[in-house]
């Protein structure tokens, strides 16, 4: 259904979504400089091996952000081949729940499905808080001016949750 332009826009955005996901993890072995050989050092004596030992801890650190470079673009690269594969792929059937599918899928493509979460939790339109504010006129009115703010949101949320209160 998508044009081309739209095609590679909605594929841009996903990779930029990805190295927001990725950036975040807080995992250790995301972690490249934890998973570098520690050198053998030995005890310091004099100033020149100091200098020494400073030179080859910043060694060490120029190499764990090479390697992690690295990993991050060939992690992107990854993503994208999935991404492109993924569009290349027969559609689903329109009566597919899209969750459902993602949750069956979850462990063929993993990075997908992190993608999907992400990108499926995002309302795609905001009709329930225009509607709340447009509600708003109705609680708030002159004859409702001494309302407190705290009383207006909980008027607010019930109104909001109507629907499980019946």
């Amino acid at each position: 259904m998508l044009e081309a332009d739209q095609l590679k826009a909605a594929r841009e955005h996903l990779l930029k979504l990805w190295r927001l996901i990725e950036s975040n993890r807080s995992e250790p072995s995301t972690n490249t400089s934890a998973r570098l050989p520690q050198p053998n050092l030995q005890p310091i004596e004099t100033g020149a091996a100091l200098e020494n030992d400073e030179l080859q801890e910043m060694l060490l650190e120029k190499e764990a952000e090479r390697r992690e470079r690295s990993t991050a673009n060939e992690n992107e690269s990854v993503i994208e081949k999935m991404i492109h594969d993924f569009v290349k792929d027969k559609l689903v059937d329109r009566s597919t729940d899209v969750l459902k599918y993602w949750e069956d899928n979850r462990l063929l493509k993993h990075q997908l499905y992190v993608l999907a979460k992400v990108a499926l939790a995002v309302p795609c339109t905001q009709v329930s808080v225009e509607r709340l504010f447009s509600g708003l006129k109705f609680i708030l009115s002159v004859y409702r001016s001494n309302l407190t703010e705290s009383i207006l949101e909980d008027i607010l949320v019930v109104r909001a949750n109507a629907l499980f209160t019946a």
